[in-house]
């Protein structure tokens, strides 16, 4: 049962690492290409908020 859990768990921080890293890279295209009003902030919150998830994740793995 220990192991299903474990695999459940990574799978579910592989789909929210993958969601983070893509609206991050998201928002910095749009960010470089002038597209939307999307600013300087919202790229480094983005990518402040996937590294705080991901060591969420990470911790929560791990034990």
């Amino acid at each position: 049962m220990d192991n299903i859990m474990l695999v459940l768990a990574t799978l579910v921080a592989v789909a929210i690492l993958l969601w983070s890293a893509w609206v991050t890279l998201s928002y910095y295209n749009q960010w470089a290409s002038n597209k939307n009003d999307v600013t300087l902030f919202d790229v480094m919150w983005s990518a402040t908020r996937s590294t705080i998830l991901l060591c969420l994740v990470l911790n929560l793995v791990s034990k």
